[in-house]
């Protein structure tokens, strides 16, 4: 945990270049604090994302105060509030938010649109902007035949008559934020969120992967599209947002022009040892015998009658970059998340929970051969 804390204060913020593409950025290596000091609640703090928004805007200069049940430690900087309390609807205790304002929330809850309908409604009048972080989840099946854009009507029901599912429930959640606070809400909906201290292992498959060197299955197409963004481009663009109070609802999927071939060249080129192969296989069908499905940020694409492309990695998020986000160099991401990754503890990597293993990978990569591919 020491490992994943100091590691994490060391790339908030971090690093400088250009992503070459048709949006090339670049990205300061501090936050410079903003014009007009703000107080921020922050409901959560401790999970992946909450850290960073916490270290974004005390860099930014605002003062911070986070409400969660103090059941997990989060490495905070100096100077948060800490407030305790439950937001479970069976345990609710919201009293320590009681009495106090702030210029505006951000709401980390999972999936209970319960707990957004409670908490906006005590904090309606607390504070000035409500900001949901959402997920683009709510698009899911993705069965959208074209890049997936904002005004996309979300699911709000499942095929079962429930209202079960992850994207659903965040999508109710969305709408009980804007139904209690109306043009005062920002509902942010991020696809992958990859970086330093990200717990779930979807995307450190890759450049783990790489740094064992050998020869690399890699799924798919070359022209396939990837996307994700990472977790300190999130937190800025949320805390800028509530800075320029710009409200609404803003997809956060990644930049839309990144290819599976130029995925893989970014890795070769934020890992360019030890030596490697790569080895495409876009039969799906021969993928799937050997239980080789989705490998984040790769996701097998629909494809329309005319052989047109789309589906989860096929996001629009032009209206968030209007608004000012800014995505840095994906050789960036990888070089941290990887570095973060390495400094893990050994057993701890031995029991990563990648979506493929050594031992898929070889059998498929033998028949693949075998077939003359």
């Amino acid at each position: 945990m020491s490992n994943r804390r100091t590691f994490i204060k060391a790339t908030v913020g971090a690093g400088a270049g250009l992503f070459l593409g048709k949006r090339a950025f670049a990205f300061s290596n501090e936050s410079a604090p903003a014009v007009q000091p703000l107080n921020i609640l922050i409901l959560g703090g401790t999970g992946y994302i909450g850290p960073y928004q916490v270290r974004e805007a005390i860099a930014r200069g605002h003062k911070v105060t986070v409400f969660n049940r103090g059941q997990h430690q989060a490495d905070l900087p100096a100077g948060v509030t800490h407030l305790q309390g439950d937001r479970s609807i069976e345990k609710l205790n919201l009293d320590a938010l009681k009495g106090k304002t702030w210029d505006a929330a951000i709401d980390n809850s999972q999936t209970d649109p319960a707990w957004v309908t409670k908490t906006a409604e005590l904090l309606k009048n607390s504070v000035k902007y409500y900001l949901y972080v959402s997920s683009t989840g709510v698009y899911f099946p993705y069965d959208t035949p074209h890049s997936i854009k904002e005004d996309v009507q979300p699911i709000l029901k499942d095929p079962d008559g429930t209202t079960n599912s992850y994207g659903v429930r965040k999508a109710l959640s969305e709408i009980e934020n804007t139904k209690v606070f109306g043009d005062r809400a920002i509902n942010v909906r991020p696809n992958f969120i990859v970086g330093p201290g990200d717990e779930s292992d979807r995307f450190l498959y890759w450049p783990s992967r790489y740094a064992k060197g050998g020869e690399i299955l890699v799924p798919g197409d070359q022209d396939d599209h990837v996307q994700f963004a990472d977790v300190r481009d999130l937190a800025a663009f949320m805390i800028r947002t509530i800075e320029e109070g710009k409200t609404g609802t803003f997809n956060i999927a990644g930049p839309d022009d990144v290819t599976m071939k130029k995925f893989q060249d970014a890795l070769g080129t934020a890992i360019p040892t030890p030596a490697r192969t790569l080895t495409w296989i876009p039969d799906l069908e021969f993928l799937r015998t050997f239980r080789l499905g989705a490998n984040v940020p790769w996701i097998r694409p629909k494809k329309t009658p005319e052989g047109v492309k789309y589906g989860q990695t096929y996001i629009n998020s032009d209206k968030a970059v209007a608004a000012g986000l800014r995505y840095r160099p994906m050789v960036e991401t990888i070089r941290d998340a990887n570095a973060w990754w390495q400094s893990l503890p050994t057993e701890r990597r031995e029991k990563a929970r990648f979506a493929y293993t050594p031992e898929a990978e070889a059998a498929a990569l033998k028949a693949w051969h075998a077939k003359g591919k």
